[in-house]
């Protein structure tokens, strides 16, 4: 187990709030505790992140908000950072990212939308989509008629609601990975 100094540290540097979906408890790390837990303990201790990231508990992941890239400049400046553009693998998780990367502002086209790590990698050779931290693609919740592989090999989410296109809100998209969105997600392993 974690030391009483840890818990206290932690709880001195972490600032909490409730995820309106599901109730999730997500923190934002103010500074990095200088104790850690034993090795063994590992998994009992809470995860943080460095300064700037937020932390989502059920995947012990940090998750970091950067602007305008196109998909492929995205992924090296999250690579650069530690991690790749983040993985999606539950409802939970996705409505994590949304409410972690929307503007509030009401989108009129598609490069209001949020890169994500999801790609044809081989394409044309192959249809089928893989995660950049190369995970399992357990979880796809597609805009209808999408992915339509209309010149697009890279997905993004709608994080902001497109006008005249609800059925698109909070959804996926295949679009070109050369065109730089508004905002783009790293996901990176917790500390501990």
């Amino acid at each position: 187990m974690c030391s009483l100094e840890f818990l206290l540290l932690a709880i001195s540097v972490v600032k909490a709030f409730i995820n309106p979906v599901g109730n999730e408890l997500i923190s934002r790390s103010l500074e990095e505790p200088n104790c850690t837990c034993p090795l063994q303990a590992q998994q009992a201790c809470p995860g943080h992140c460095e300064s700037g990231w937020t932390y989502f508990r059920k995947t012990d992941a940090c998750f970091k908000v950067f602007y305008w890239e196109d998909f492929d400049v995205a992924e090296s400046i999250c690579d650069m950072k530690g991690g790749h553009l983040a993985s999606i693998h539950s409802f939970e998780e996705n409505e994590f990212v949304i409410e972690l990367a929307k503007t509030g502002v009401k989108g009129d086209n598609y490069l209001k939308g949020t890169w994500i790590g999801l790609k044809q990698a081989n394409y044309p050779l192959s249809m089928e989509w893989s995660w950049t931290d190369g995970t399992k693609v357990d979880y796809t919740p597609w805009s209808p008629g999408q992915p339509n592989d209309n010149k697009g090999v890279c997905a993004q989410v709608f994080c902001d609601y497109m006008v005249d296109e609800s059925l698109v809100y909070r959804k996926w998209n295949d679009t070109k990975c050369s065109d730089k969105m508004r905002t783009f997600l790293c996901k990176k392993a917790a500390l501990h």
